[in-house]
């Protein structure tokens, strides 16, 4: 009855969200390759900062400029970055690397790493790896970077670190 009525308005509104996203136009323009990159560093401290996660930013740039939808490629690093986050022990290490036509932003933490069930299905809609976790998170996450980076005629990987961790591949074609 009535306990349920939160979480169906929060499904509706992520099924909502979802299908804008999927429907929004991408919006090319030609970016300061540095501004770009001071704009990621400053979300990632941002982001990590609140928790006490300690980050590490690296960018290797062969570009000056680059063609990008910059809100779609910041949607992407923001839930990526928050996902790290909330699964880093202490740590997390962002690089980024910009060609004339491709930005790959890889994003890594110390935490225990996907499962293989979990690289699997992780980036399906409304999957939740984490059960207690799933009251308040619907798992849309993964999936919209996923959509999101497709449109940019990019794609999302999962993988895990040599060592421990996950890590998180976006990739975007900007042309």
């Amino acid at each position: 009855g009535q306990t349920l009525f939160p979480y169906t308005t929060l499904f509706r509104s992520s099924m909502g969200t979802m299908s804008k996203l999927e429907d929004q136009p991408i919006q090319m323009k030609c970016t300061r390759t540095n501004d770009f990159s001071n704009q990621l560093e400053k979300t990632l401290e941002m982001l990590c900062q609140e928790s006490g996660i300690e980050s590490h930013f690296e960018i290797a740039a062969e570009s000056e400029n680059i063609n990008v939808d910059a809100n779609i490629i910041m949607q992407v690093f923001e839930n990526i970055v928050s996902n790290a986050v909330r699964y880093a022990v202490k740590t997390i290490d962002v690089s980024c690397h910009i060609s004339a036509d491709h930005l790959v932003i890889s994003v890594s933490d110390d935490g225990a790493g996907f499962s293989e069930e979990e690289l699997k299905t992780a980036t399906a809609p409304y999957y939740t790896g984490n059960q207690n976790d799933s009251e308040h998170h619907f798992g849309l996450g993964l999936y919209l970077c996923k959509i999101l980076c497709e449109k940019h005629n990019g794609a999302l990987k999962l993988t895990n670190n040599s060592t421990t961790g996950a890590c998180v591949i976006a990739s975007f074609f900007c042309k």
